[in-house]
């Protein structure tokens, strides 16, 4: 059953999203041996302006590029995540920005100098942010009550601690985190021996 939690005008939060079968499909494609990883050695660093390097490596697949469109033949698949989150939203969908999956393994706790990994935005332009976690684990994702401000850019370097927290959502299979995506978020790291894989959609609205 779909469960909506509405934490406040621009932010929501939906568990079974979709059916417990489409949920253990995108799972297993995910995570199977033949999906096409690709390494990266900062998570956080795909934020438009270069920031503090938390040297935090993760792997990456790209369903939507920003400038090429559609560049895997698994798109369809995941498209309708975005249609789904845009009506949660109450929103019309005009497009998809961008489409990305992210893959983060645990890291030797040594490794990890701050708690959480960059603040950070996916994009400068308006746009709905869909997040949908792939499996249950540690990392939970943080929205920060910091939005962008066209007239002062983007700020690199913020400090979680300086703002106060709006949510703080555990990734759950099936789980969604729809948002503003004006808003500074970030996420923590995996812990223990879980693996965090999430698929973040950008969302063209109107």
């Amino acid at each position: 059953m779909v469960l909506i939690q509405k934490i406040n005008e621009d932010v929501i939060v939906v568990d079974d999203i979709i059916p417990l079968s489409f949920q253990e499909e995108i799972k297993h494609l995910l995570l199977g041996s033949n999906f096409n990883w690709h390494y990266v050695t900062d998570v956080t660093n795909g934020s438009l302006k270069k920031q503090h390097n938390q040297n935090r490596p993760a792997f990456s697949h790209k369903f939507v590029d920003r400038n090429k469109g559609a560049v895997c033949q698994y798109t369809s698949l995941v498209a309708p995540l975005s249609h789904f989150g845009a009506d949660i939203a109450q929103k019309t969908l005009v497009g998809i920005y961008q489409s990305r999956s992210f893959l983060q393994v645990p890291l030797n706790p040594s490794l990890l100098s701050e708690e959480a990994d960059s603040l950070h935005l996916d994009l400068l332009i308006p746009h709905l942010v869909v997040l949908y976690y792939v499996v249950t684990s540690t990392g939970d994702t943080i929205i920060i009550d910091k939005k962008y401000d066209p007239s002062e850019g983007e700020i690199v370097d913020l400090k979680e601690k300086d703002f106060k927290t709006i949510a703080r959502v555990t990734p759950k299979q099936g789980r969604a985190l729809i948002f503003n995506g004006a808003y500074y978020h970030t996420a923590e790291q995996p812990t223990g021996l879980d693996s965090r894989c999430i698929i973040n959609i950008d969302v063209a609205i109107s």
